[in-house]
């Protein structure tokens, strides 16, 4: 939604605020959740009606009037939050979807941006806000530093990693116990971090290589987090690599998927599986699976696909590149068949099509 992430970050990953993508929303202050309740389509989703292709049905989740979004995470309940920029919206704003309802996330008093970045079964939102804007090397206006949030109980509460310049929250267990995120540092470098809600720890996650940077996400209930890095090499190619890491123990697996150089862990639900994206010549896909046995999806005419989230039903959400100026379409996909409370949250959505490569490791 609007701008690429810094220097060498993802190339198609969105940016919430600074790593992946700026996405547009207002600049109206506010410290509460604006609902802007809107349906796509008054046509109620039967399952002969959706559109279902190699096991999915897809659903479109852009707010109504949005000129791009994304879908960063689905909790066990359903529940979807995201980020959408347009509508009349200078900056970027978050957005919680329940049962075929959006809420608008406003951030804090003062907040120019928001995203919403990860939801937990109890409903507690997190994500990161800017509230301050500065002049880049041209002179133009540009968002400053990002705060990490948790929204929970009506209340924003701000999160800032010691010693960052900026911090976003990207994931939270769906217990709520442990929120992921990252920070940037002075010396270019971007360190993941987790930090434990029960004692207040953070947990610096990946490599303090100067210029490197860690991205951590998705955390399950067993303490799994999983997550991506990018290690600059004196004189060499940058090494690029997934992991997953145990918060309990501290040990960290690096694991690619077979025959993809570059691949990009997103989150991880309780049974292991994991979703995210791969790269490979001409094309970026999303994945769900494990690293041995994975299903690649696409979605559109760019090829150009992202996985940011899985619950523990195989919900999947994420976004599919729609242009070249990088907007996108957030989506959710639910496993065929699916659970009749899929039809109820899902009446009154129009579901769009979808082509899916299965590629197995």
């Amino acid at each position: 939604m609007g701008r690429r992430g810094p220097r060498e970050q993802p190339r198609r990953e969105h940016n919430p605020l600074h790593e992946e993508r700026l996405v547009r929303a207002t600049r109206n202050q506010g410290v509460v959740m604006r609902s802007i309740r809107q349906c796509f389509m008054a046509v109620l989703v039967t399952a002969s009606a959706a559109v279902q292709a190699a096991g999915y049905n897809v659903v479109n989740l852009t707010p109504a009037g949005a000129s791009s979004a994304d879908a960063w995470d689905v909790n066990n309940l359903g529940q979807v939050v995201g980020s959408y920029s347009g509508a009349g919206f200078t900056y970027s704003r978050g957005y919680v979807w329940s049962a075929g309802v959006f809420t608008t996330l406003t951030g804090p008093a003062g907040a120019l941006s928001t995203n919403a970045l990860g939801v937990s079964d109890a409903g507690a939102v997190v994500g990161a806000y800017v509230d301050t804007e500065v002049l880049d090397d041209t002179g133009t206006l540009v968002l400053g530093d990002s705060h990490g949030y948790i929204y929970e109980g009506g209340t924003y509460a701000r999160i800032d990693l010691p010693g960052a310049g900026s911090t976003t929250l990207r994931g939270i267990s769906a217990n709520g116990r442990y929120v992921s995120g990252y920070g940037s540092f002075a010396d270019s470098s971007v360190r993941g971090f987790v930090l434990d809600r029960s004692s207040g720890a953070f947990t610096l996650v990946g490599s303090n290589v100067v210029g490197a940077f860690t991205i951590v996400q998705g955390i399950n209930n067993a303490g799994q987090l999983v997550g991506s890095e990018i290690v600059p090499v004196t004189g060499g190619p940058a090494t690029r690599t997934s992991f997953i890491y145990d918060i309990g123990t501290g040990i960290r697996t690096d694991q690619n998927l077979p025959g993809v150089t570059t691949s990009f862990f997103r989150d991880i639900n309780d049974a292991g599986q994991i979703a995210g994206f791969f790269r490979v010549p001409g094309s970026q896909q999303g994945f769900v699976g494990t690293p041995s046995s994975f299903e690649a999806l696409a979605y559109g005419t760019l090829n150009d696909t992202i996985l940011e989230g899985i619950n523990n039903s195989g919900w999947l959400v994420g976004r599919y590149l729609l242009d070249a100026a990088g907007n996108g379409q957030a989506i959710l996909l639910t496993p065929v068949p699916e659970p009749s409370i899929w039809l109820l949250s899902l009446a009154g959505f129009a579901v769009v099509g979808w082509q899916v490569r299965r590629r197995r490791g």
